[in-house]
């Protein structure tokens, strides 16, 4: 059965063809992949996409982003549905059983307190999780774990380890019981992109990437280059120098999240001796990558920081067909099984962080992971040795590549995933269905999960409220001129995404029909009765119509 999706977003980047202005990182990847992934699968009847209404008045980046987005075969099929933000109440109910997709744990108190609100059918809320390290969200966590769970909601980790952290946050420090299931799903990674290379292909990269002819095998490392959120590449620089052979090359290739990483790295190069055998590339188009699959001969992650969850570049170096070397580590233990697809590299905790933790409120994100990265150790000699029979044995690289790829088909080809995705959707709606009358209890309860903005904090700022302060109200020469034809309304972007042109029509009809001042409670109840929308919704327009002068209003009295 088709499913509707709905997504709370961000950014239209995340639909659009171009990641420009966007920080490229696994995440925002792997959201950008799983939208278009939605979009391609016909098991989904259209996804929803809910944005900031400054951003929904951008109507040449909705196209731009529908034309990227959406495969050719489902174009012009009401597939892919921008609202502003604002509309959520009045899709959501509309009686549709839908999934709300939420793209990072951080927003999920927010989009259950607003699904709990507004959803009137079945609506599981499902929970991308990208990683749990940052101590800012377990402040977003602490509420959902005090408050009633929801059998059908559930956190999708990429790992293994992933699903364990979370049940060990929820079970221990934050005090509470675990709001919802929590699966483990991985990352999708695209098979047909990320391929083993021919020899004329592999030929052809190492030309592209500018390699030296001479060079005999090449060591790939790729991922963002910060000792803070990915890896410490000077164990790594060490392992080569021992194990490498003078015709062995390093490429180290990503990002460079923290300034100056690179030039030390060379340095560092430099005073191993492994001038013009190592190459570090820090910039990195998406594109790119597979050129830089394609030259090696293997790949080498040792990472180190409690930021990694499950390791995009590992997933897409076993779909090419390298054999993997990485430290036993968080989700590159789901991936790599050790002696088969790849080694893993034993790594320890090192004693000694208590300080860190209890400081790290006072940390910035990247100092506090950097703290932690440096408190993991890699056993550079197990990852020398290891590295050393790799590049001695072309056969050994041979099986353990085929073996990467082979079980990259089986657990992360895009088919395989997006079918365990759709598999769990249906079982969590068939469970929303089941919900227990008592659920109205726990639905009013979580109103305050969201942390919503309620202007009753400010009620004291103004002078009084027009509800229930009596006040005049008629249409102005410039109000007249909209109803001649003279003009349109003007409103602000935001504004304008938000109004419906039926409401202020009403009310300026209203005015210049009676053609005299009229109570303003009076008019909004009219048009309330006649148009069937809340009298709150007619206020507002009135309000924003008197804010542009399209109105006059005149309070009868003040009051304090």
């Amino acid at each position: 059965m088709p499913v509707r999706i709905s997504v709370v977003a961000h950014t239209l980047r995340h639909l659009s063809g171009d990641a420009g202005g966007m920080e490229l990182h696994g995440a925002n990847l792997a959201i950008k992949s799983y939208l278009k992934a939605f979009l391609s699968d016909e098991r989904t009847e259209a996804l929803e996409v809910f944005l900031e209404p400054v951003d929904y008045m951008d109507k040449a980046a909705l196209a731009e982003a529908a034309q990227a987005a959406l495969p050719e075969w489902r174009r012009g099929q009401g597939a892919l549905r921008f609202y502003p933000s604002h509309h959520l109440p009045d899709v959501f109910a509309d009686g549709t059983e839908r999934i709300m997709w939420c793209i990072d744990p951080a927003y999920m108190a927010r989009e259950r307190a607003v699904r709990d609100r507004f959803a009137t059918a079945p609506t599981p809320l499902v929970v991308d999780t990208h990683g749990l390290g940052h101590h800012s969200l377990w402040r977003e966590l602490a509420p959902l774990a005090r408050a009633e769970p929801v059998p059908f909601d559930t956190l999708l980790c990429l790992s293994q380890a992933i699903k364990t952290g979370f049940e060990a946050a929820f079970d221990g420090f934050l005090g509470g019981s675990r709001p919802c299931g929590i699966d483990v799903v991985p990352r999708a990674v695209d098979t047909k992109v990320f391929a083993p290379a021919s020899p004329e292909w592999k030929a052809k990269a190492r030309q592209l990437l500018k390699v030296p002819a001479s060079v005999d095998n090449i060591v790939l490392y790729l991922g963002r280059l910060t000792p803070n959120h990915k890896a410490d590449l000077v164990p790594l620089l060490s392992a080569f120098t021992s194990a490498a052979g003078p015709k062995d090359f390093l490429l180290v290739v990503g990002p460079e999240n923290a300034p100056g990483y690179r030039d030390s790295l060379v340095k560092e190069a430099e005073r191993l001796g492994l001038s013009g055998r190592a190459m570090f590339r820090s910039e990195l188009d998406p594109d790119f990558r597979s050129i830089a699959y394609a030259a090696s001969d293997i790949f080498v992650f040792p990472g180190d920081t409690v930021q990694e969850a499950l390791g995009n570049t590992v997933c897409e170096a076993m779909a090419a067909g390298l054999p993997v070397l990485c430290s036993d580590w968080d989700g590159f233990k789901d991936l790599v099984v050790d002696g088969e697809t790849g080694y893993l590299v034993p790594t320890y905790w090192i004693p000694g962080t208590r300080r860190s933790e209890e400081v790290s409120p006072l940390s910035e994100l990247v100092s506090h992971y950097l703290m932690l990265a440096q408190s993991v150790w890699i056993d550079t000699e197990a990852m020398t040795a290891r590295l050393h029979d790799l590049l001695a044995s072309p056969g050994l690289r041979q099986r353990l590549g085929a073996n990467g790829r082979a079980r990259a088909e089986r657990m992360l080809a895009p088919e395989v995933v997006m079918g365990q995705k759709f598999d769990l959707f249906e079982d969590l709606i068939e469970a929303a269905r089941a919900e227990s009358p008592e659920a109205k209890a726990r639905r009013a309860g979580n109103s305050g999960l969201g942390m919503i903005c309620p202007r009753s904090v400010f009620a004291s700022y103004a002078t009084g409220d027009l509800a229930t302060v009596a006040a005049q109200v008629r249409i102005s020469q410039k109000g007249k001129e909209v109803l001649q034809g003279k003009a349109g309304v003007a409103l602000y972007d935001e504004v304008l995404a938000v109004t419906h042109p039926a409401l202020y029509d009403a009310v300026l009809h209203g005015l210049a029909e009676a053609d005299r001042p009229q109570m303003a409670q009076t008019l909004v109840e009219e048009c309330s009765r006649k148009l069937g929308v809340d009298t709150d919704d007619i206020w507002f327009h009135l309000g924003v119509l008197a804010k542009r002068g399209y109105v006059n209003l005149k309070p009868m009295k003040h009051s304090r």
